[in-house]
């Protein structure tokens, strides 16, 4: 059986589209898996925060705060299992001084008064909230009760 030159080149062309779109589909496919993983990663990021603070009375100062109350919680903590995925796939600005953040504006999605968390591909917004507003509710709320004893 002879194949002619132009049938070859269309049969190279037609498999190498089916490789293109095969390999196209599987990124395709791994971005929105790592997108939705990263959306429980940053839910999980900012539960531990709150629990962190509400535990120790200050905020983590850096991510070995994190993973030391972690690792001294335990099960009490939740997500405790994936810190090191989280740790691998999220961002924390620890330079940011949460106890001078501004909490006078309300959040605004548009216009975030806090970004301290955010996923390494950019996403900022988590399965459940955004935990930069949970966050900034969280210094919100404190600032209010401050407001109330003095």
């Amino acid at each position: 059986m002879k194949f002619s030159l132009r049938f070859l080149l269309l049969l190279i062309a037609v498999a190498s589209l089916l490789c293109a779109s095969a390999v196209g589909l599987l990124r395709l496919k791994n971005r929105i898996e790592e997108s939705v993983l990263n959306s429980y990663r940053l839910t999980s990021t900012g539960h531990l925060f709150l629990e962190y603070k509400d535990i120790n009375g200050r905020w983590p100062e850096n991510w070995e705060n994190i993973e030391a109350f972690v690792a001294s919680n335990g099960s009490q903590v939740g997500d405790a299992e994936y810190i090191g995925e989280i740790r691998e796939h999220v961002t924390i600005d620890f330079s940011i001084d949460l106890y001078s953040i501004d909490t006078s504006r309300p959040w605004s999605d548009s216009e975030p008064p806090l970004r301290l968390v955010w996923a390494k591909t950019g996403q900022t917004y988590g399965a459940t909230s955004s935990p930069n507003e949970v966050i900034y509710e969280k210094l919100q709320d404190d600032a209010q009760k401050k407001r109330t004893k003095e």
